[in-house]
């Protein structure tokens, strides 16, 4: 429940995006998803379950639930998914993350009152957001194909094992030893999810031409930006134009510092430019149109043009015959 919820939460997050890059785009079929006929069946059984049970739930979850409590029950479900993420980080030999996942969940288990109090982030600590999928992808396991699971949403074959694991071997289980109380927790926890949702939701109605289709999508996107590290190559993805890439405009530290030159340097390079650029093109206007002319022509026409308004020896000019006509 916990891996469902990060995943879906990010992964709306990410449709908000992706309604305004790609709003004119067309259903089409995807290679990942031999089983679309199927999913769809699955997809809307699941949109009808939210609509008529969940939805109005989380409304009145929302309302008669304080603020206080709300945040106690996401950094206690936040606690737990840190547990599963440190499970990962050790599957996939990762130790740095593995240690910063085993610190989070002592912080605020011994000091953030069992993990309703989130001391971890707020020293620094960042959630790392790891799941058994991940560790399998890690070890080269295939994802298989696309699957939207009833009652659990869009995950592919090789996430679904995280989804088996957690759903037969919950955390609470053995925090909550009461049943009673752990179904309480549980259903708190999924409407607490619910409400998250909503404001998201709301941006993206009516910009969703084929619901299932973009979330689809956009979540096997964002799990390839997971299995990735977070490094994706925005040229080969479907949903941004090739154009648009995202990445052209980031300078690496290394380069830039690199980049940087001295004052004098500058100057004897911009002395080396300008005396080795060509002269300037003027534009003249002919009755063919408009001709170019270099600055050496346009200078030596000009020298003609003063030699001419020179007079002639011997021939009087005006100035000379006015002097006469006074004296």
């Amino acid at each position: 429940m916990a891996y469902f919820r990060s995943s879906i939460g990010s992964l709306l997050n990410l449709l908000l995006l992706a309604s305004m890059v790609s709003g004119c785009a067309t259903t089409a079929r995807s290679p990942n998803d031999p089983l679309e006929p199927m999913n769809r069946e699955f997809f809307q059984f699941n949109s009808d379950l939210d609509e008529a049970i969940l939805q109005p739930a989380a409304k009145a979850y929302r309302y008669v639930m304080p603020n206080v409590a709300r945040k106690g029950i996401r950094n206690f479900s936040s606690n737990l998914s840190d547990a599963y993420s440190f499970a990962s980080n050790v599957l996939q030999l990762k130790p740095t993350n593995a240690g910063q996942d085993l610190l989070r969940v002592a912080f605020n288990t011994f000091f953030g009152l069992g993990g309703l109090l989130d001391i971890a982030s707020s020293i620094g600590i960042e959630k790392q957001n790891q799941d058994l999928g991940l560790a399998l992808a890690r070890w080269g396991v295939g994802s298989g194909p696309f699957l939207m699971l009833p009652f659990l949403g869009p995950t592919t074959v090789r996430d679904s094992m995280h989804n088996v694991a957690v759903l037969y071997h919950p955390l609470s289980r053995y925090v909550f030893t009461d049943w009673r109380v752990q179904t309480a927790y549980q259903s708190l926890s999924l409407l607490e999810f619910r409400v998250q949702l909503m404001d998201t939701e709301a941006a993206l109605e009516g910009a969703m031409i084929d619901r299932y289709q973009q979330i689809r999508d956009f979540y096997l996107q964002h799990r390839a930006f997971m299995i990735s590290g977070g490094q994706i190559d925005y040229g080969d993805t479907d949903f941004l134009d090739d154009d648009f890439d995202l990445s052209e405009d980031v300078v690496d530290a290394d380069d830039s510092s690199s980049a940087m030159e001295e004052p004098e340097e500058i100057e004897n390079d911009a002395k080396e430019m300008k005396n080795s650029q060509e002269p300037a093109a003027h534009l003249e206007f002919t009755e063919n149109g408009y001709h170019e002319e270099s600055e050496d022509i346009a200078e030596e026409e000009k020298q003609a043009d003063s030699l001419s308004d020179k007079p002639e020896p011997g021939v009087p000019t005006d100035e000379t015959l006015f002097r006469k006509e006074n004296v």
